[in-house]
């Protein structure tokens, strides 16, 4: 809460004949060939290895939500190594299952009453894992509300950084079908490592960051002779695209930064509205004054 972005003047589009161009040629997110993930040995991500065995444990974080006369606490429990550890003074019930890497629990707490868990998440579960990882470098350009209708938009530099998405099994609330992720972006800190923070937890993914030394790339190697070009990305593309769009950032801007992948759904429903309204004159598409938040 307290973030919000700000439409300036009319609203510029890239022309769908150049997005698809840019989905094309734009590498980023890729996959390991195995679809469970384990510290035995570091991980190699286009080129670049990451000890990521430095970040085995279990490991907690939360943020707290206001709702007078109660407070919500969001925590998210995780392990990337190996499954989390259940508790022994909690009932099942209140615990995500065995075989998860990471749990999202929320606690209502209230003045003169026992704390209460009112939901629990499996959020990544080994037997779903399929890991994917993307190196981030780069500049966020981020729009922050300082009070009413005043907006102020910073940028800021992209440190290095190992993103790792790691998903659950999906589940419905009512009727809506929900996959859940956990996106834990490593900030290469070479002076050594914070605790986490947990960011956010919407739609069923859970953004966690870490300052640690392990988001700095170990070093690059490169197969002699191999001059193969980097298989492209859709991810990287899309987010070109919304930071032109959202913010008419160019060159190292246009890199993506979070808020872009929550915004993925409504731009591919931008895309099919711009083509339904091409095809059928009169169309109304369904994204009408919509403001990313």
């Amino acid at each position: 809460m307290g973030r919000g972005q700000q439409e300036n003047g009319r609203r510029s589009y890239l022309p769908y004949s150049l997005i698809f161009h840019v989905l094309l040629f734009v590498s980023g997110i890729s996959a390991q060939d195995s679809d469970t993930l384990s510290c035995d040995a570091p991980i190699t991500v286009n080129g670049a290895h990451y000890d990521i065995q430095q970040l085995a444990g279990q490991h907690s974080a939360k943020y707290f939500e206001e709702s007078p006369p109660s407070q919500y606490e969001n925590v998210i429990t995780f392990n990337i190594c190996q499954d989390i550890e259940k508790s022994s003074t909690l009932p099942d019930s209140d615990q995500c299952p065995t075989g998860s890497r990471a749990c999202f629990t929320k606690i209502n707490k209230k003045e003169g009453e026992n704390d209460r868990i009112v939901s629990v998440i499996p959020i990544a579960e080994t037997s779903v894992l399929k890991p994917k990882y993307s190196i981030i470098n780069g500049t966020y350009r981020t729009t922050y509300e300082i009070s009413s209708n005043d907006f102020e938009t910073v940028s800021f530099a992209a440190p290095e950084a190992l993103s790792i998405y790691l998903h659950g099994s999906t589940f419905s609330v009512n009727g809506k079908s929900i996959s859940p992720m956990l996106n834990l972006t490593l900030l290469c800190n070479k002076d050594g490592s914070s605790d986490p923070s947990f960011i956010s937890f919407e739609n069923g993914i859970a953004i966690v960051e870490w300052k640690t030394p392990v988001g700095c790339q170990a070093s690059e190697t490169k197969e002699p002779g191999n001059t193969d070009p980097p298989e492209p990305d859709t991810g990287s593309g899309i987010g070109a695209y919304y930071n032109y769009n959202h913010f008419g950032a160019s060159g190292w801007d246009l890199i993506p930064h979070r808020d872009f992948w929550r915004e993925v759904p409504y731009l591919f429903r931008d895309f099919i509205d711009h083509l339904c309204t091409t095809l059928r004159p009169g169309y109304q598409g369904s994204r009408r004054g919509y403001v990313a938040v």
